[in-house]
């Protein structure tokens, strides 16, 4: 069986960071929750 390295800890994710990584998910679910495209692009 091949060895896998151990993972390294990674810090605690800060909100700027989820939110550029997921931009796309959450603009479509705050469509998906009734915001306007004008209102979804506000809110990111």
């Amino acid at each position: 069986m091949p060895r896998v390295p151990p993972v390294e800890p990674r810090g605690k994710p800060d909100a700027e960071s989820l939110i550029r990584e997921h931009q796309v998910e959450i603009w479509r679910y705050l469509r998906l929750l009734g915001a306007s495209a004008a209102d979804a692009d506000d809110l990111l």
